[in-house]
């Protein structure tokens, strides 16, 4: 039995979809996704180079700064480097927690 054309088309965009929804399921649960598993940097300067060399969670585009913001959560200051995707518009929050490292 063949399958049609618009059939592997319609199959095609729901691989994507669960694909992409996936990718943010992921990227919640890791490093920067929430305020709960901020990333870790060294200084405020480090921020916003890192957060602009991480892709899209979605579709994996590149993002651009919006704002950078210190929030106070629960009993720690962190950084909210407000995102948007180029490609597909989406807003995203990366955060982040200045942590300096120890004097050896």
């Amino acid at each position: 039995m063949t399958v049609r054309k618009r059939s592997e088309q319609r199959q095609a965009l729901r691989d994507a979809k669960k694909l992409s929804d996936a990718r943010v399921k992921l990227f919640a649960l890791s490093d920067g996704g929430s305020p709960e598993h901020p990333r870790v940097a060294e200084s405020a300067s480090l921020v916003e180079p890192r957060a602009l060399a991480t892709p899209c969670p979605a579709c994996e585009g590149a993002l651009v700064l919006r704002s950078h913001d210190a929030k106070v959560v629960g009993a720690r200051t962190l950084r909210a480097a407000r995102m948007q995707c180029r490609q597909c518009g989406q807003p995203w929050t990366v955060w982040f927690a200045i942590e300096r490292p120890l004097a050896q």
